[in-house]
């Protein structure tokens, strides 16, 4: 989990991450399900998280799942 104040290179971090152990990463921007597009955010992230995992299972590969503020997800939970 990477904390700090925005423009720090946290999201930087978490690409180099997963460029230097070989995983796909999936960066989920809270920004973008809190759109006015997204009717229901908590929908839209269960339908991203069911697309993951369904693509985990047809390639057998794990991957990073970043999740960007994340703060604002779990608040509107």
């Amino acid at each position: 989990m990477f904390v700090g104040e925005p423009e720090t290179g946290k999201t930087f971090a978490a690409k180099v991450f997963a460029s230097e152990i070989d995983r796909k990463m999936y960066h989920i921007k809270a920004h973008d399900l809190f759109s006015e597009d997204v009717a229901d955010p908590n929908e839209m992230l269960y339908i991203i998280f069911y697309n993951i995992i369904d693509n985990i299972r047809q390639t057998k590969e794990s991957c990073i799942i970043f999740l960007d503020e994340i703060e604002k997800i779990i608040t509107s939970m």
